[in-house]
């Protein structure tokens, strides 16, 4: 499964690596973003509209989506796989966004961790599900970001729900399950608040 990891130095270096597993190529090309573009969330009806404040150099997916980028901030995005993301029916009231632009919305708008979280609480647009055309499959995604201070945010959406956990703490992420499981399984162990050894299996 995917895995995204952060590591803070003592020195205040922050260093991030992700690894991505999926079944079939995903076509990756790196793009690079000015800012001032003018972006659209990709909704049939009333479409989520900004202009981005900063420039990035992202990695796509299938040519439909940002799976991975940095900003000119310094702020890092991270898409990796959830299967248990979904989203509430549609209300044209609320501009929508398109999950394959997801992360994108928050590296063209977002200077830090603390900026996407408030962004995401919120409620400036409803997201929307996308099919991947090669595959047949929906994007179900969570997403995780850093900035240059080590601060860290994971981003889920749950039922139409936007859940966001926000801690500095928060450097280990894979796939699934929800990202609260992932803490809850996590403090059964010694060193995070257990008593179980660490496994030597995929638990």
């Amino acid at each position: 499964m995917c895995t995204r990891v952060v590591w803070n130095t003592e020195h205040s270096n922050v260093y991030l690596g992700r690894n991505m597993d999926w079944f079939q190529d995903i076509q990756t090309n790196l793009w690079t973003q000015p800012r001032g573009l003018k972006r659209s969330g990709m909704t049939a009806e009333n479409p989520l509209e900004w202009t981005s404040k900063h420039g990035s150099l992202i990695a796509t997916a299938y040519e439909l989506a940002t799976a991975d980028g940095i900003n000119d901030a310094g702020l890092i995005a991270c898409m990796l796989f959830l299967p248990e993301t979904s989203v509430s029916p549609r209300d044209i009231a609320i501009p929508g966004l398109s999950i394959s632009m997801w992360a994108q919305y928050f590296l063209d708008m977002c200077g830090s961790v603390a900026e996407v979280v408030e962004h995401a609480s919120a409620g400036l647009f409803q997201l929307r599900m996308v099919e991947e055309s090669q595959s047949g499959k929906m994007g179900t995604v969570h997403l995780a970001f850093t900035d240059k201070s080590g601060d860290s945010a994971i981003i889920e959406c749950i039922e139409g729900d936007i859940h966001i956990y926000h801690d500095r703490r928060y450097i280990v992420m894979t796939n699934q399950p929800t990202f609260d499981k992932q803490l809850e399984n996590l403090s059964q162990y010694r060193g995070f608040g257990g008593e179980k050894r660490l496994p030597g299996t995929h638990e």
